[in-house]
């Protein structure tokens, strides 16, 4: 299991090929609107206060990993589509796609949060949002089908000694 974290800020989930819109810390992305200030995107990105959030691009929109920077990777059990797992905290070693399989059901009916979004590639990658997307860096990839998608969020603690926030892609009109 890969796993990625940021240098303290936010992460981005964003589809591959718009990666290279995103500046980082370098500049901004979009245009400055008249009544908002111009940031450059890291700043956009630590704005957002939710656990996960969007913020647009030129073609479209990033989703960014909000919160705290938590060391975070992709998980897909069995056939369904992929979670991100972020570690608020966990004992060194643990196997944690056994833990939480153990777990039974990860149910969403409750989730603390929700966001629509839109995947047309389904070719994603997960970085620092500090880093400019056309730069060489530590990143995540995952493959999603395309489609209209719900991103349920929901914290775990399948022992005394794990919490994690998990990011589940559901597509729109499927049952959790």
């Amino acid at each position: 299991m890969s796993w990625i974290k940021s240098a303290g800020g936010p992460l981005i989930c964003v589809e591959k090929d718009l990666a290279p819109f995103w500046l980082g810390i370098l500049g901004s992305s979009v245009k400055d609107g008249p009544t908002t200030p111009l940031f450059n995107d890291y700043d956009r990105a630590c704005a957002v206060s939710d656990y996960v959030g969007m913020v647009e691009l030129p073609r479209k929109y990033a989703l960014i990993l909000g919160d705290m920077p938590l060391e975070t990777t992709v998980w897909r059990p069995s056939s369904e589509s992929p979670l991100i797992v972020r570690v608020f905290y966990m004992d060194p070693g643990v196997d944690l796609p056994q833990l939480l399989a153990a777990h039974g059901n990860l149910s969403f009916a409750d989730p603390i949060e929700s966001i629509d979004c839109e995947i047309e590639s389904g070719h994603m990658v997960i970085f620092d949002s500090a880093v400019p997307g056309l730069h060489e860096h530590a990143s995540l990839s995952f493959e999603i089908p395309p489609g209209n998608y719900q991103i349920l969020t929901k914290v775990f603690e399948p022992d005394s000694r794990t919490s994690v926030l998990i990011h589940k892609f559901e597509r729109k009109g499927s049952e959790s």
